[in-house]
């Protein structure tokens, strides 16, 4: 048993950053006072309902306008209009003066609730049609989530004040007044050409010269409100923007303000009349913004544009470059909690350099730990079978896997946010069960792929599925056109933890399990024949129905970097089912357009997060449906068993607690307990430290925890330290301890645990000291990753800006002492004095 004999602990601050921009206007001359469109009087108003769908006579030219059709008209009444005929002559009167048609006063823009650390810039009057002054009487807003510290992440931009479109899905050539955003090199973009992606007409692009296109559109309701969701690029996904740490970028958001823009040389931005079905439209107000006489442009929605400034964090790129301390691979779960910790580590005197490998999944890591490729693997099934050390488990971190979704309502061309599973419908859409797009023949439908006979009879989608609307309400889904496509989430490739987590919640459900087993579900669906007999849980999904129109879109990916890049892009990994005539191949799917989008996935929580994708509230064995929130993972984590080798846990499917999550996991790190060298374990030491303290609070600041995951419970963190203690004393394998159950106990040296037995005290050698040094980050400190994981042109990073003082052996001992005030360092060289018995 050893003493800290000397303690060096000074205070330190941790520079705290807020987001507060100031607003930026984009450059513009003021409109003039605009002529009546040729806009329904059905059109949306501000404050109004639209009722009705303007519709373009013409393309816009030089000499053609634009009309507009409503479906609402007058009703008729049975009162015949009064005849000019004259049955007595009146007295001389004053000619009335004709009636003239008052137009709506421009009303203020509804006002609404922005999240907590989002900012809010103000922009210019936007023109409102069919009112007094054609302007809104208030200046536009937009609000965007986070402008600070980012990375490749998704932000969810809000505004007020903007035109009104003519409905609420966006088409480039059908919606008038869409709103367009798009990300743009430097701070004050002088034109479209700065941004990526933001001149094609507004129609989203697949894959351009530098990467996908991250352009996002929508479209504002008769409020004058709306918001849209735009995927953020750093240098390491699209070079043409080359936004860092050091070369700072923009949002823009550019409203479609129509205007004459016929004749650049003399725009007339407050002539409205060709708006409607003619410049307005998003294929000629995201175009350039110059063109030739008498051709139409995007200069007047340009000149109205909103410019938010965008700063990014430092990523491990920029970090010195460094001979790695500590290798360590496994559990893509952890990758984005691993970056920023990774940011903690990259400056100081003395830095610990992790080299991590994300993209190895968690039995792959646990080969190479045990073959000794590996310092560290990352984990949550434990290990089986020897290794070439002795090893103990430290939890690293709390997360969950989701069912993550982008499903659009088409009447409301808005994302649905609160849609409910059980473990049946998820095994219907991971088992392509339903006949899809009605190809299956006795369905009502045929193709020239034949029929696909394994899911004949059964629903065409997830939304015609009368269990789907039991769960989440028939009538919106009976109501609303929803797409109709194939929903085959995108899932992971290959052996992994998540897969096997997944499954084995599904197997808990006696309804999932009896429907792959072969039983008819209620309503008289059944599994695909092709997976019957199929035993959960799994570790690996594999596609097992041969229909090429299934087959072509069912298509697991790896790693799971990609899995979140497709759910932000927009994009199945599959391809189309039909040959392209000219190419000769079965192309890839393109981006489904935000407003009709149908995705699903299984995914990690902490990307969904990242990402901003909503997660299916599932079923949990007390009935209830809950999302993974983090009372909802703490409630599951509470209600976990204990393993055979008395360390790690399980979730336990069969608790009834109202409030937990079925999908949480703990991840484990599998650290080396014996031979190793001093400088690795205490390196390996001070990383697990870091971790069970600094690293488990939570936020975006180098070497805090990252959003989507849990910080670790005292008890969690204390198994940690106690590995920590082992490794750095190269100890063996710590027992574990007892378990509540008399009849469950683990032996003093667990076999999973350990391939040979813990010393005994009678081993213990007598006192001697030890000299250990360490340091802690600068106030800038960021981390540099050795092996990037670049995969499909995006690195998946998360860090942020402020400073971050990590935690020391000091710190580690204060919290098993039972959580005594920790004393933050100074980034300097700390001496420690240890004392160990001689033999």
């Amino acid at each position: 048993m050893r003493r800290l004999l000397a303690i060096a602990a000074t205070a330190a601050g941790m520079a705290m950053i807020a987001a507060a921009p100031s607003a930026a206007l984009a450059s513009g001359a003021k409109t003039a006072a605009a002529a009546t469109p040729a806009w329904s009087s059905a059109s949306p108003t501000a404050g109004g309902t639209a009722t009705g769908t303007a519709t373009p006579s013409t393309s816009p030219s030089g000499s053609a306008t634009a009309t507009a059709t409503s479906t609402t008209t007058a009703t008729p009444t049975s009162t015949p209009t009064p005849s000019a005929t004259k049955t007595k002559k009146p007295k001389p009167t004053p000619t009335p003066t004709p009636t003239k048609t008052k137009k709506k006063p421009a009303k203020k823009p509804k006002k609404v609730k922005h999240p907590a650390g989002s900012t809010t810039v103000t922009g210019p009057y936007m023109y409102v049609p069919n009112t007094d002054d054609s302007h809104y009487k208030t200046a536009s807003t937009v609000t965007v989530s986070q402008v600070k510290g980012l990375v490749n992440q998704m932000v969810q931009v809000s505004w007020t004040g903007f035109t009104p479109s003519s409905e609420l899905t966006y088409e480039n050539t059908q919606t008038d007044y869409p709103v367009m955003l798009a990300e743009c090199k430097g701070t004050n973009p002088k034109s479209p050409d700065d941004c990526y992606d933001a001149t094609n007409g507004g129609e989203p692009a697949a894959f351009g010269k530098y990467g996908p296109g991250n352009t996002s559109y929508s479209t504002t309701t008769a409020q004058g409100t709306g918001k849209a969701d735009i995927l953020l690029f750093t240098n390491v996904q699209n070079q043409f923007l080359g936004c860092n740490a050091t070369t700072p970028c923009s949002l823009v958001v550019v409203p479609s303000q129509g205007g004459d823009s016929l004749d650049f040389a003399k725009p007339k931005c407050g002539n409205h009349s060709l708006d409607v079905g003619g410049t307005d439209l998003g294929q000629y107000a995201f175009s350039e913004a110059k063109s030739a006489a008498f051709t139409p442009n995007g200069f007047c929605s340009w000149s109205k544009r909103i410019v938010i400034p965008l700063t990014f964090a430092r990523t491990p790129s920029g970090c010195p470059l460094r001979a790695a301390d500590i290798t360590a691979g496994g559990s893509p779960m952890l990758a984005t909690a691993m970056q920023q910790w990774q940011a903690g580590f990259c400056f100081g005197s003395n830095p610990v350099e992790v080299q991590y490998n994300g993209s190895l999944n968690e039995s792959e890591a646990r080969s190479y730990f045990q073959s000794g490729v590996d310092d560290i693997a990352f984990t949550t099934q434990p290990l089986t079978g020897a290794a070439k050390t002795k090893y103990a488990y430290a939890p690293v971190a709390i997360t969950a896997t989701d069912a993550g979704y982008w499903v659009d309502n088409t009447t409301t061309g808005q994302p649905f946010t609160n849609i409910r599973l059980d473990a049946r419908l998820l095994v219907k859409m991971l088992t392509t069960s339903y006949s899809y797009t009605n190809d299956s023949c006795p369905n009502g439908g045929s193709s020239a792929f034949g029929c696909d006979n394994a899911v004949d009879n059964n629903p065409q989608n997830l939304y015609a599925d009368p269990e789907f609307k039991k769960l989440n309400g028939s009538s919106i889904w009976q109501n609303a056109s929803q797409p109709s496509g194939y929903e085959i989430p995108i899932v992971l490739s290959g052996n992994s933890d998540m897969t096997w987590e997944t499954t084995s919640w599904i197997a808990s459900d006696s309804d999932a399990s009896g429907f792959l087993a072969g039983q008819f579900d209620p309503w008289g669906m059944h599994v695909n024949t092709y997976y019957l007999g199929l035993k959960y849980p799994i570790t690996g999904f594999l596609p097992m129905d041969p229909y090429m129109p299934v087959s072509s879109q069912d298509a697991p990916v790896y790693p799971l970097t990609l899995l979140a890049n497709d759910m932000a892009l927009n994009q199945q990994p599959g391809t189309q089912d039909v040959k392209d005539p000219t190419t000769g191949n079965f192309d890839s799917l393109p981006p489904q357009i935000n407003g009709n989008r149908d995705l699903w996935s299984v995914i990690d929580n902490a990307d969904a997060a990242r990402f901003l994708i909503p997660a299916a509230a599932i079923k949990n064995a007390a009935g209830k449906y809950v999302t993974p929130t983090a009372a909802s993972m703490a409630a599951a984590v509470k209600d976990m068993t204990v393993n055979p080798d008395g360390i790690t846990r399980s979730m336990n499917y069969t608790a009834k607690d109202p409030i937990a999550y079925p999908l949480t996991m703990i991840i484990y790190a599998i650290v080396p307990t014996s031979g190793i060298s001093k400088a690795k374990a205490k390196a390996i030491a001070t990383f697990l430290d870091d971790i069970a303290t600094t690293g488990q609070t939570g936020g975006t600041a180098p070497g805090q925890l990252a959003a989507g995951y849990l910080p670790l419970t005292q008890a969690l963190r204390e198994q940690t330290l106690k590995a920590a203690d082992a490794v750095l004393n190269q100890t063996g394998s710590p027992k574990p301890k007892p378990k509540p159950s008399a009849s469950a106990s683990p032996s003093a040296s667990p076999s999973a645990a350990s391939p040979s037995a813990s010393p005994s005290a009678s081993a213990s050698p007598a006192a001697s000291s030890i000299v250990v040094s360490f340091s802690h980050p600068a106030a800038t400190g960021m981390s540099w990753v050795v092996l990037a994981l670049l995969v499909g042109g995006a690195v998946l990073l998360v860090t942020g800006p402020a400073a971050l003082v990590l935690g020391s052996p000091e710190a580690r001992a204060a919290l098993g002492a039972g959580g005594r005030r920790i004393g933050r360092m100074r980034p300097r060289r700390v001496r420690v004095t240890i004392r160990k018995r001689n033999p």
